[in-house]
């Protein structure tokens, strides 16, 4: 892509070689090469890959243990999400802010976020990419056994 000049081209390797690092565990290598790809995507008005690439960048911020950094990357996807009405992306960033405010100890708000991005994900019929859905089972787990049935259908 570097070879013939395509930003464009340039851009998504950048954010695929990111994901592929992320999936692999070189966090470093994927933190550089997600935010190399989203410096470009101002200068190309490539929107629409930017509450991936903050999403990506999150999981990588909650993975290190720095949980105000991933809150801020989940938060910038899901406003984007939002203004570019990208309802899988909108989704995930809340699955994403639960599972933050879950690490942070706020069980109860982290339990209501990840049920309604739960009951949205089921109804509009969106699937999780696989390397996610390990994280998602044991949430889903961890919550629905440390509730009674009562308080958990009362959050949900």
């Amino acid at each position: 892509a570097q070879a013939v000049g395509d930003r464009f081209v340039e851009t998504n390797a950048l954010a695929n070689l990111g994901m592929m690092q992320r999936f692999l565990g070189d966090l470093e290598a994927a933190r550089w090469s997600l935010e190399a790809a989203l410096s470009r995507t101002d200068e190309l008005g490539y929107r629409g890959i930017e509450p991936t690439l903050w999403s990506e960048l999150g999981w990588i911020a909650r993975k290190q243990h720095d949980g105000a950094r991933a809150a801020k990357w989940y938060q910038k996807a899901l406003k984007a999400a939002l203004e570019q009405g990208l309802k899988p992306q909108i989704i995930a960033a809340l699955e994403n802010i639960a599972f933050v405010l879950a690490e942070q100890k706020h069980e109860n708000e982290a339990v209501q976020l990840f049920g309604f991005a739960a009951k949205e994900r089921k109804r509009l019929g969106y699937t999780q990419i696989p390397v996610d859905v390990q994280e998602y089972e044991y949430y889903y787990a961890r919550w629905q056994n440390g509730l009674t049935e009562e308080a958990w259908q009362t959050l949900w």
